[in-house]
């Protein structure tokens, strides 16, 4: 499955028009948050009338990969599915106690956001503890891609998940 993964990564498309995207807002910490997801372990919420959907990426959810993981999963073992063309808004939580970010790019290392808007704010400095920020974009092309976190040397440690964008179906979540 992972090379199957990484196979999807090297003939991902390039190109496309661009879409407007919303600028990410940004929860200092402190501020009351709602996007904390179900306790079932949901990170994604559809809404197919509305071709939407919504992912939760919490930061720091716990001590897997020394703190470096999205809602506990790292090196691609979280994956989300959505349609081509379907809006995807992000909600990034830090919720560790370093600095982190939330960027959605093409390969492996390569600080390329593949849509635009696809990022928290300052991706290579990242969210303060505590922080959070919501960004919008929509999902332009069929391949798979990698929510990161941008800070120096997180990727590496293992911080990322996969987001799969397909020519059809149903938005999903599932583990690899």
């Amino acid at each position: 499955m992972i090379l199957a993964l990484l196979v999807l990564f090297a003939l991902a498309a390039c190109g496309g028009g661009q879409q407007p995207a919303s600028s990410p807002t940004v929860m200092t910490p402190g501020t009351s948050s709602t996007l904390v997801p179900s306790p079932n372990g949901q990170w994604l919420v559809a809404e197919p009338a509305a071709h939407s959907v919504q992912i939760t990426l919490v930061a720091g959810y716990d001590s897997t990969f020394a703190g470096f993981n999205f809602d506990g999963y790292g090196k691609g073992r979280l994956i989300f599915s959505v349609p081509q063309g379907w809006r995807v808004t992000v909600h990034c939580v830090n919720h560790g106690g370093t600095y982190h970010s939330c960027s959605l790019v093409r390969g492996a290392l390569s600080g390329t956001i593949v849509f635009p808007g696809a990022t928290s704010p300052n991706p290579g400095t990242g969210l303060a503890p505590g922080a959070s920020s919501t960004f919008t974009f929509v999902a332009e092309r069929t391949g798979a891609y990698r929510f990161v976190s941008l800070v120096p040397g997180q990727e590496e440690a293992g911080m990322w998940v996969v987001l799969q964008v397909t020519r059809g179906g149903e938005p999903a979540q599932f583990l690899a």
